[in-house]
């Protein structure tokens, strides 16, 4: 009796081990600690969940409150500080830079006032959690390294001359003058976001004379292909409806169509880009852990050992690329 009572136990304890190495999906308290490699989406969603209800904020996936939350982080300078001391932050920002980016390229815009409205959309729903659903079967190393893959086959197969893509002579002086012209403000001509950052980079090299490249069909919502590069006027149900490519305001989908043509350089050394990059090229930063970079900037100036920068979101003509938040750890350079 005492034997059989000792095996029983010795398996309790056994099993016990066994669920806190390696967890299950049932709720965030009994998912095991492991490298953020290693952390599944849906494990991570789970711990992202629980991080918001603890800040009494609407958990909810996809309400506006959870929606908002992921996206300020995400992009914005100033990032909450219990997020930054959590000691699953890494494993936060890359779901959260999942979330945006599946949303980023499901719905109409990045603003959050025009979520709920959008979101209406029975099929926009849908396709957003399609997104969601096929990312959260992935670890987020294998998200990395997908993301990895896909810029390294660009990168092999670059052509800089490619009929396929926008061409146009690009004049450095027309988009400095416009950069100079807007920086402060937004053209009437174009919707404008809170976030705005690419969707102001893309009219900057608009402006300097870079074509537009669209298909024969456009969907009126946001349409995430990143072999076109364009922003329109189309009708919908009789009413005229600003619609663009994804690659002409998403950070990581205007990267995936200019990569396709121009050169590119990624380093987490300012100093080597400083010396790699020239007036009129596009720099993007990335976040320490996130999957995807979430800011784009246009090179104005150059000089005294620094790139000057201009960009929306945080408005700014001539900003120095050393005063940029230490929030982001890697740069990349898309020369124009």
């Amino acid at each position: 009796m005492k034997k059989i009572t000792s095996l029983v136990f010795a398996l309790t304890i056994l099993l016990t081990g066994l669920t806190l190495i390696f967890g299950t999906n049932a709720d965030a308290n009994t998912i095991s600690v492991k490298e953020r490699s290693d952390y599944s989406l849906k494990e991570a969603e789970l711990l992202f969940i629980d991080f918001l209800k603890n800040k009494n904020l609407n958990s909810e996936v996809g309400s506006e409150e959870f929606t908002k939350y992921a996206i300020e982080q995400f992009y914005s300078e100033s990032m909450d500080a219990d997020l930054l001391k959590s000691p699953y932050y890494g494993v936060l920002m890359a779901y959260i830079s999942e979330y945006v980016y599946a949303y980023e390229t499901t719905i109409k815009n990045t603003d959050n006032a025009n979520f709920i409205n959008d979101t209406k959309d029975v099929e926009i729903k849908a396709e957003l959690n399609q997104k969601l659903a096929i990312q959260k079967e992935k670890t987020i190393g294998e998200v990395e390294r997908e993301i990895a893959a896909e810029e390294a086959i660009a990168e092999a197969t670059k052509t800089k001359n490619s009929a396929a893509l926008a061409s146009g002579t690009y004049n450095v002086t027309a988009a400095k003058a416009y950069a100079k012209k807007w920086w402060n403000g937004r053209n009437p001509n174009y919707e404008s976001y809170s976030l705005d950052c690419t969707n102001f980079t893309s009219q900057i090299l608009r402006a300097g004379g870079k074509n537009m490249k669209q298909p024969r069909t456009i969907t009126p919502i946001v349409n995430s292909d990143t072999n076109y590069w364009y922003y329109t006027t189309v009708s919908r149900v009789g009413v005229p409806v600003d619609v663009r490519s994804s690659s002409w305001s998403v950070v990581s989908d205007f990267y995936a169509y200019w990569n396709k043509t121009q050169p590119t350089k990624a380093s987490t050394s300012k100093s080597q880009l400083v010396t790699y990059a020239d007036v009129g090229d596009m720099i993007q930063f990335m976040k320490k852990d996130a999957t995807r970079y979430s800011h784009t900037m246009f090179v104005y100036k150059k000089g005294n050992s620094t790139l000057y920068l201009s960009g929306h979101t945080d408005n700014y003509l001539e900003r120095s690329f050393y005063d940029i938040s230490s929030i982001w750890v890697k740069y990349r350079v898309i020369k124009f």
